[in-house]
């Protein structure tokens, strides 16, 4: 498998997860609660892909090409690892507000990445 193929599949996978949870979200109220749990953990893929597809069409692909073309292989294992967090989040009986239930998902990835940053930063401190 080529490098362009890999990175078509992983933006297929991950484009399409959302898709499918909103559509869900319209036409199941059994599946509602679980597309808003998957909805509210890939919230913060989906601002950080929408943020590098903008500049990479203000740039016209000059500066942002790697990033736009990279960005769907590099974060596919975190994204899966947070679509399967989400659906176990969304086995849980509480809470019953759609509100609480996307924040909940939503705070999860978030939570996350403030803490490998600052691992990351705390062991660059350490190590110098």
């Amino acid at each position: 498998m080529n490098d362009t193929t890999a990175t078509f599949i992983a933006a297929c996978i991950e484009l399409g997860i959302p898709l499918v949870a909103v559509v869900c979200l319209f036409r199941s109220k059994s599946a509602a609660r679980i597309a808003l749990s998957v909805l509210g953990g890939v919230t913060p893929f989906l601002c950080f892909y929408l943020a590098c597809a903008i500049e990479f069409w203000i740039n016209d692909g000059d500066d942002g090409s790697f990033t736009f073309y990279a960005m769907w292989q590099m974060s596919f294992v975190p994204y899966m690892i947070v679509v399967g967090l989400s659906l176990l989040i969304s086995r849980w009986s509480w809470p019953t507000s759609a509100v609480a239930r996307f924040t909940i998902s939503l705070i999860g990835p978030i939570i996350g990445l403030a803490l490998l940053l600052g691992l990351e930063s705390g062991w660059n401190w350490l190590t110098r």
